[in-house]
């Protein structure tokens, strides 16, 4: 049974690495995003979409808005780096942000300006994937430690 227990916890230290990685390499680029040149853009739409999934519905924030860059047109969609399933409050509250032919400010990737989001930078819901990225670590290593070939039963002596 030990090393059944050993196995997920490989499993648990797999899939917390793979996500850590992947957590860092968003949130370099999420705070590289506030460096980008900004310019002025237009909301062109505005609403929640609800999306279907195994856990029950999720919704997240659609703003679609256009910007330009040295005389060429761009439609950009992101908000964040990472689309984001939100409590159906919680994302109205993001969309009311932007309302229809509001004017607002687009953080553009000057090496490819079709980059494009509306707020760089960190957001809350990177330091939840950080946090399980690290428990899943963490559980994954307790369990490699505590079911290591070598260690004693409680009742042994």
């Amino acid at each position: 049974m030990r090393a059944v227990y050993r196995a997920i916890g490989v499993f648990f230290v797999v899939v917390g690495l793979l996500q850590l990685a992947k957590c860092l390499v968003e949130s370099s680029s999420a705070i590289a995003a506030t460096d980008w040149p900004t310019v002025a853009g237009t909301v062109k739409s505005s609403g929640v979409r609800l999306v279907k999934g195994g856990k029950g519905d999720g919704h997240v924030p659609a703003v679609t808005y256009t910007y330009e860059v040295n005389g060429v047109s761009y439609q950009g969609k992101r908000i964040h780096f990472r689309d984001v399933s939100e409590m159906p409050e919680q994302a109205e509250k993001t969309v009311s942000s932007y309302p229809v032919g509001a004017t607002v400010q687009v953080h553009f990737d000057p090496d490819e300006p079709s980059e494009s989001l509306l707020r760089p930078g960190l957001y809350r819901y990177s330091f939840i994937w950080l946090a399980l990225s690290v428990g899943g670590l963490l559980i994954g290593s307790a369990m490699i430690y505590f079911y290591r070939p070598d260690a004693r039963p409680k009742d042994a002596a």
